[in-house]
């Protein structure tokens, strides 16, 4: 979980991109600045691994704490948003949606497999609104759908980003 969360009017959660493979040195170096950091993983393959590689979330008081600072950390190589002056803000309520699916050691675990009916496949380039999950409601463009799990193209943060998740969560 992150840590030591705070709340209060100017204090906002950043999204920042890391270095291939270099989130957990990303997260050390922004946490030494005195940023509280959150590096969401999930248990996948038998070990735990980054829910979204090469990207983690720090939050900050844009107008007191020295986030711009995080440009110049080893491991980080951007924040996303609109270069230095102004960050893209990661609404708190699509963290929540991510807080609440982890254990307590802050870990997505899989989730019991219930038997049930498969869903009809997404033909490529249709149109879809994500259903549930941290990406609720917002829609995109179907690139792939094999099985049980679709890619869609989603504007993010704003920008374009491949998301890969369970066909169930898709409208």
């Amino acid at each position: 979980m992150p840590c030591g969360r705070r709340y209060g009017a100017g204090i906002e959660w950043l999204c920042v991109m890391t270095e291939f493979g270099q989130e957990k040195v990303a997260e050390r170096a922004v946490r030494d600045l005195g940023l509280c950091t959150w590096l969401p993983k999930h248990f996948t393959g038998g070990r735990e691994r980054p829910l979204f590689p090469a990207y983690l979330f720090a939050q900050a008081d844009l107008a007191a704490d020295p986030w711009q600072g995080i440009f110049r950390q080893p491991g980080v190589s951007t924040v996303v948003g609109t270069y230095r002056e102004r960050p893209a803000i990661v609404p708190g309520a699509a963290l929540a949606v991510l807080w609440a699916d982890c254990a307590a050691n802050g870990v997505i675990y899989p989730k019991a497999d219930v038997p049930r009916a498969p869903l009809p496949p997404i033909p490529p380039g249709a149109e879809v609104t994500v259903a549930t999950g941290a990406f609720a409601e917002l829609r995109g463009i179907c690139q792939r759908c094999a099985g049980d799990r679709v890619t869609i193209l989603l504007r993010i943060l704003g920008r374009e980003a491949r998301v890969t998740m369970p066909r169930s969560a898709v409208g």
